[in-house]
């Protein structure tokens, strides 16, 4: 399983090389990541370098500034079996379950309390 910083990167050398090879710059690549990421050049020639070793990009070259990228079909594959792996989530439903079971929870344990002060007689 891929770190989410190498997903992203995985994701956005995907979505630009549809029609082959792209050429990107390095810090064109690092200003499109979400900033809770905190990525710089190095991280980001870092992941380059570890999707490559695993196979899921193919880099035809890397001067340090630019990089000229394409997903491989082990890549391609990996982005589908990660997003068919996602599983949609209800939050209303699941908001509304959780209430109703400490509601009734709740009472259940207020109807035992009174049972056992009931059998000891306080």
């Amino acid at each position: 399983m891929l770190k989410s910083e190498c997903l992203y990167l995985l994701n956005y050398i995907n979505k630009n090389s549809i029609s082959g090879y792209f050429v990107e710059e390095i810090l064109s690549i690092v200003s499109d990541f979400p900033p809770y990421y905190n990525i710089d050049e190095n991280k980001v020639k870092d992941i380059i370098e570890n999707l490559k070793s695993l196979g899921y990009i193919l880099v035809k070259y890397n001067d340090g500034e630019r990089v000229c990228v394409k997903t491989t079909e082990k890549g391609m594959m990996y982005i589908e079996s990660v997003s068919e792996s996602k599983v949609d989530i209800n939050y209303k439903k699941l908001f509304l379950s959780c209430f109703f079971a400490s509601i009734i929870g709740s009472f259940i344990g207020c109807v035992l309390v009174n049972v056992i002060f009931f059998i000891i007689g306080v």
